[in-house]
Protein backbone atom coordinates (compact mmCIF):
# COMPACT_ATOMS: atom_id res chain seq x y z
CA UNK A 1 0.00 0.00 0.00
CA UNK A 2 1.47 3.30 -1.07
CA UNK A 3 0.94 6.39 1.04
CA UNK A 4 0.88 9.57 -0.97
CA UNK A 5 1.53 12.95 0.59
CA UNK A 6 -1.17 15.45 -0.30
CA UNK A 7 -0.21 19.07 -0.12
CA UNK A 8 -2.57 21.72 1.24
CA UNK A 9 -2.43 23.55 -2.11
CA UNK A 10 -3.85 20.50 -3.89
CA UNK A 11 -6.74 20.29 -1.45
CA UNK A 12 -7.42 24.03 -1.82
CA UNK A 13 -7.63 23.62 -5.60
CA UNK A 14 -10.33 20.95 -5.22
CA UNK A 15 -12.51 23.11 -2.98
CA UNK A 16 -14.86 25.46 -4.85
CA UNK A 17 -13.56 28.94 -4.19
CA UNK A 18 -15.66 31.88 -3.11
CA UNK A 19 -14.35 35.36 -3.24
CA UNK A 20 -14.11 37.44 -0.09
CA UNK A 21 -17.17 39.52 -1.05
CA UNK A 22 -19.37 36.39 -1.12
CA UNK A 23 -18.22 35.47 2.39
CA UNK A 24 -18.86 39.00 3.64
CA UNK A 25 -22.37 39.01 2.15
CA UNK A 26 -23.17 35.66 3.78
CA UNK A 27 -21.83 36.86 7.13
CA UNK A 28 -23.76 40.13 6.96
CA UNK A 29 -26.98 38.34 5.99
CA UNK A 30 -26.49 35.97 8.95
CA UNK A 31 -26.01 38.96 11.27
CA UNK A 32 -29.25 40.55 10.07
CA UNK A 33 -31.19 37.31 10.63
CA UNK A 34 -29.52 36.48 13.96
CA UNK A 35 -32.08 36.44 16.74
CA UNK A 36 -35.13 37.14 14.57
CA UNK A 37 -38.27 35.60 16.00
CA UNK A 38 -41.25 35.17 13.68
CA UNK A 39 -44.61 33.50 14.14
CA UNK A 40 -48.17 33.47 12.94
CA UNK A 41 -50.90 34.98 15.06
CA UNK A 42 -54.55 34.31 14.27
CA UNK A 43 -56.92 37.03 15.39
CA UNK A 44 -60.56 37.15 14.37
CA UNK A 45 -59.94 34.52 11.69
CA UNK A 46 -57.14 36.57 10.09
CA UNK A 47 -53.59 35.20 10.13
CA UNK A 48 -50.87 37.77 10.75
CA UNK A 49 -47.24 36.77 10.31
CA UNK A 50 -45.17 38.92 12.64
CA UNK A 51 -41.48 39.17 13.37
CA UNK A 52 -39.25 41.18 15.64
CA UNK A 53 -37.89 44.46 14.29
CA UNK A 54 -34.37 45.19 13.14
CA UNK A 55 -32.53 48.09 14.78
CA UNK A 56 -33.09 50.16 11.63
CA UNK A 57 -36.84 49.55 11.78
CA UNK A 58 -36.96 50.33 15.49
CA UNK A 59 -35.21 53.64 14.84
CA UNK A 60 -37.70 54.45 12.06
CA UNK A 61 -40.53 53.81 14.51
CA UNK A 62 -38.91 56.18 17.02
CA UNK A 63 -38.55 58.86 14.30
CA UNK A 64 -42.23 58.44 13.39
CA UNK A 65 -43.37 58.68 17.01
CA UNK A 66 -40.96 61.49 17.99
CA UNK A 67 -42.94 62.39 21.11
CA UNK A 68 -39.94 63.17 23.35
CA UNK A 69 -41.12 60.71 26.00
CA UNK A 70 -38.90 57.99 27.50
CA UNK A 71 -39.13 54.69 25.64
CA UNK A 72 -40.71 52.97 28.67
CA UNK A 73 -43.34 55.67 29.26
CA UNK A 74 -46.84 54.15 28.81
CA UNK A 75 -47.91 57.06 26.58
CA UNK A 76 -44.87 56.50 24.34
CA UNK A 77 -45.66 52.79 24.11
CA UNK A 78 -49.21 53.65 23.05
CA UNK A 79 -47.88 56.09 20.44
CA UNK A 80 -45.44 53.51 19.08
CA UNK A 81 -47.94 50.64 18.89
CA UNK A 82 -49.27 51.19 15.34
CA UNK A 83 -45.92 52.02 13.67
CA UNK A 84 -44.30 49.06 15.44
CA UNK A 85 -46.98 46.67 14.22
CA UNK A 86 -46.78 48.12 10.70
CA UNK A 87 -43.11 47.08 10.58
CA UNK A 88 -43.60 43.80 12.47
CA UNK A 89 -46.44 42.42 10.32
CA UNK A 90 -44.87 40.84 7.26
CA UNK A 91 -47.87 38.92 5.91
CA UNK A 92 -51.64 38.97 6.26
CA UNK A 93 -53.37 35.69 5.41
CA UNK A 94 -50.17 34.59 3.69
CA UNK A 95 -49.94 37.64 1.46
CA UNK A 96 -46.76 39.72 1.90
CA UNK A 97 -47.05 43.28 3.17
CA UNK A 98 -44.82 45.24 0.81
CA UNK A 99 -42.80 48.19 2.16
CA UNK A 100 -44.69 50.61 -0.10
CA UNK A 101 -47.95 49.48 1.56
CA UNK A 102 -46.73 50.16 5.10
CA UNK A 103 -48.46 53.58 5.33
CA UNK A 104 -51.72 52.01 4.16
CA UNK A 105 -51.32 49.25 6.76
CA UNK A 106 -50.76 51.89 9.49
CA UNK A 107 -53.95 53.68 8.48
CA UNK A 108 -55.87 50.40 8.57
CA UNK A 109 -54.43 49.46 11.97
CA UNK A 110 -55.49 52.85 13.37
CA UNK A 111 -59.07 52.12 12.29
CA UNK A 112 -59.19 48.71 13.99
CA UNK A 113 -60.98 48.15 17.25
CA UNK A 114 -58.56 49.11 20.01
CA UNK A 115 -59.03 45.80 21.81
CA UNK A 116 -57.93 43.84 18.73
CA UNK A 117 -55.00 46.18 18.13
CA UNK A 118 -53.96 45.71 21.76
CA UNK A 119 -54.13 41.92 21.32
CA UNK A 120 -51.86 42.13 18.26
CA UNK A 121 -49.41 44.32 20.16
CA UNK A 122 -49.39 41.90 23.09
CA UNK A 123 -48.48 39.12 20.64
CA UNK A 124 -45.69 41.30 19.27
CA UNK A 125 -44.37 41.94 22.79
CA UNK A 126 -44.38 38.17 23.37
CA UNK A 127 -42.14 37.86 20.29
CA UNK A 128 -39.75 40.40 21.81
CA UNK A 129 -39.75 38.53 25.12
CA UNK A 130 -38.97 35.27 23.30
CA UNK A 131 -36.24 37.02 21.31
CA UNK A 132 -34.59 38.26 24.50
CA UNK A 133 -34.73 34.75 25.99
CA UNK A 134 -33.22 33.30 22.81
CA UNK A 135 -30.37 35.81 22.83
CA UNK A 136 -29.77 35.30 26.56
CA UNK A 137 -29.57 31.51 26.06
CA UNK A 138 -27.20 32.06 23.14
CA UNK A 139 -24.88 34.13 25.35
CA UNK A 140 -25.00 31.53 28.12
CA UNK A 141 -24.03 28.75 25.66
CA UNK A 142 -21.24 30.88 24.22
CA UNK A 143 -19.79 31.74 27.62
Amino acid sequence: MEIKEIKAEEIQQQIPQKNEQEYIEVDLDALIKLGVVERDVVLGGIRFTMRTLTEEERQKVEEMVNDGLPIDDPKHIMNAKVPTLAFAITKINGKPVLPEKRAELMNTLRKMQSYLLDQLFIKYMELVRDQLALIEDSFKKGA
